[in-house]
């Protein structure tokens, strides 16, 4: 398992190498256009945040429909789905760039047209599985934490909820870790195999657990890499012209070489 993570890698670069300007570019193009978004969202959110204070500081409980109600209930609403939006064109953005990734490793161009494109048709999919995903680590991480606090032990106060266990976010953070590392590979099974949420988290469990050495390597190598991005300004730079083409590649052609 060791040579397929590393000749995953080894392929990934050398497919870099190739056609390096075709990787950065649409590498850069992917980081602007994320940033871009960003940008969007806390805007909508700097905005909806104005109607909120305006509203709730004229608002009570017996004067919802008021003025200031409406407004509070319109800037809730408009960050709730803004932020959905912001997810499902995020999702559709990863899932452009992997879409572009595969088709650059296999040999094949990529137009900024069929790019573009790819972003609306991935987006749903990518959407309904990071909910899921959510709610696979997010519930039972909560539960764990719940449970741990009523046994008691050594814990910090959280405003609001008490004292929380730390035995229990320790469980729960290894948890979450742990489903984590299991699923890594369900993204790449829904853009190249076009599975749905479900069946890419199941292929992913699967796969993973079958080739579970190679995809630690994966991991240990990919946080490796990551290392000089810890230097103020490098990761500007470093993270789309090398990083994320590089990596990002491994990871699909180690999911093509496990499944």
């Amino acid at each position: 398992m060791m040579v397929d993570a590393m000749a995953a890698f080894g392929e990934a670069f050398a497919a870099y190498k190739k056609s390096i300007s075709d990787f950065i570019v649409y590498s850069i193009l992917m980081e602007i256009s994320g940033l871009f978004l960003a940008g969007i969202l806390l805007l909508l959110v700097l905005a909806s945040g104005a109607i909120f204070l305006g509203g709730f500081a004229n608002v009570s409980p017996a004067s919802l429909l008021s003025l200031g109600g409406i407004g509070l209930i319109f800037a809730l609403a408009v960050v709730g789905i803004g932020a959905l939006l912001f997810a499902w064109l995020a999702g559709g953005l990863n899932g452009a760039y992997i879409d572009t990734l595969n088709s650059l490793l296999s040999g094949r161009k990529q137009s900024l047209g069929g790019f573009f494109g790819a972003i609306t048709k991935k987006a749903t999919p990518l959407l309904l599985l990071s909910i899921l995903t959510s709610i696979i680590i997010l519930v039972p991480a909560a539960l764990i934490i719940f449970l741990f606090s009523l046994i008691g032990g050594p814990g910090i106060m959280v405003s609001g909820l008490g004292q929380i266990g730390l035995i229990g976010i320790a469980a729960a953070f290894l948890y979450a870790l742990a489903i984590s590392f299991f699923m890594i590979l369900a993204v790449p099974a829904v853009i190249i195999d076009n599975k749905g949420p479900l069946a890419a988290v199941g292929h992913s469990f699967s796969t993973v657990a079958k080739n579970i050495v190679a995809v630690i390597i994966y991991v240990v190598l990919t946080c490796i890499a990551a290392l000089p991005m810890i230097i103020p300004g490098v990761n500007l730079l470093y993270a789309p012209l090398f990083y994320m083409p590089v990596t990002q590649s491994a990871l699909v052609i180690l999911y093509k070489k496990a499944k």
